[in-house]
C-alpha cells in the first residue's frame, strides 16, 4: 500500500503518495462525502460511473470538494506547491475526476478493485475493513 499513485492536474504529473495524517484528515472527509452511503440511491460515484465519466454530471458543490482532494494531494507529493500556483494550472474537470479516484485510494480506506478482488477495470466502492 506504500506504492504511490500517479495524479496528472494539468500539465503536471504528481505521484501522491500513501497519505500522511496531515492530509488524510482533509482529503478522507472529502472522499467519504463524494462517495457517499452505498445505499443511496445515486451517490457522485455511481453518477460517475453511470455516464462514463462525463464531467457534465458533476453537480456544482461537488467541484470545489474535488478541487481541494486534488490540491491537498497535490501538496502531499509536492512540498513547495502553493495555492497560487496549484489554482494557476490549466486543469480540467476530468483531470479532477481521475485524480478523485486515485486519491481515494491513498487514503488507505478504500481498496483498489484489483486488490478488492474486482474485475480490472470495475469501479471499487468499498472501504477496506467493510464486509
Amino acid at each position: 500500500m506504500s506504492k504511490t499513485r500517479d495524479i496528472v492536474l494539468g500539465d503536471r504529473t504528481f505521484a501522491v503518495p500513501l497519505l500522511p495524517h496531515r492530509y488524510n484528515r482533509v482529503i478522507y472527509p472529502l472522499c467519504r462525502d463524494l462517495s457517499g452511503d452505498p445505499d443511496d440511491d445515486e451517490t457522485f460515484v455511481d453518477r460517475i460511473i453511470k455516464g462514463g465519466g462525463t464531467p457534465g454530471i458533476v453537480r456544482d458543490e461537488e467541484w470545489d470538494k474535488l478541487s481541494e482532494i486534488a490540491f491537498q494531494a497535490a501538496c502531499a507529493a509536492d512540498k513547495d506547491l502553493t495555492r497560487e500556483a496549484f489554482d494557476n494550472l490549466p486543469i480540467t474537470p476530468q483531470d479532477l475526476i481521475d485524480a478523485f479516484f486515485a486519491v481515494r485510494y491513498q487514503t488507505g480506506v478504500w481498496i483498489a478493485p484489483d486488490a478488492a478482488g474486482a474485475a480490472p477495470g470495475e469501479a471499487a466502492t468499498t472501504e477496506a475493513g467493510a464486509g
